[in-house]
């Protein structure tokens, strides 16, 4: 469950995408629906074959999987040799995304929630995505998206948690770059 609202930057022309990962509890369809720019809706369905991903005990110490929390590297790749437009952008953040629902194995409670809620990309200064997330996105999310070539194609990222964290990262106009 999540809100994906492309911008400007996000190109006009060419193929669009956006892949990230998401928990899914049991076998189930996943819907994405679009809404285009005239209103018009547009429903893909698949069905996913997973169990457990939302209530599955964390393997991991708590306090330490959130050693470096909210490190963020975004990264740029220019587009193919065969035409295409459009730039892809990748942003991974480090962040355990609880959703109050992972048992800790030590002390047998549950993991406080606490998850990436905002994440907004911006090229150049335009706006190419901003997504109201919920907990349903993965451990360290990992968002990989296309966007329009601007003038540097220089990404900044703004990532907003549920305790109100908020964390950035940026990369230059090279093919790959971490911040």
């Amino acid at each position: 469950m999540a809100t994906l609202t492309f911008g400007p930057a996000a190109g006009a022309e060419g193929d669009r995408f956006f892949n990230t990962r998401v928990r899914i509890e049991r076998f189930s369809h996943v819907r994405a629906v679009l809404e285009t720019k005239d209103g018009t809706l547009h429903m893909a369905t698949k069905y996913v074959q997973a169990a457990g991903g939302c209530a599955a005990m964390n393997a991991k110490d708590p306090d330490e999987e959130r050693k470096g929390l909210g490190r963020i590297q975004v990264k740029t790749i220019p587009p193919d040799q065969d035409g295409s437009p459009n730039w892809t952008g990748q942003v991974m953040i480090k962040h355990p995304n609880s959703n109050g629902m992972q048992m800790d194995i030590d002390s047998g409670g549950y993991i406080p929630m606490r998850y990436v809620k905002d994440v907004s990309v911006l090229r150049d200064g335009e706006e190419v995505f901003s997504l109201d997330a919920t907990f349903s996105i993965s451990t360290n999310p990992n968002f990989r998206f296309s966007f329009g070539k601007g003038n540097e194609n220089e990404l900044e990222v703004t990532i907003v948690d549920t305790d109100g964290e908020t964390f950035e990262g940026t990369t230059g106009p090279d093919a790959s770059k971490d911040s």
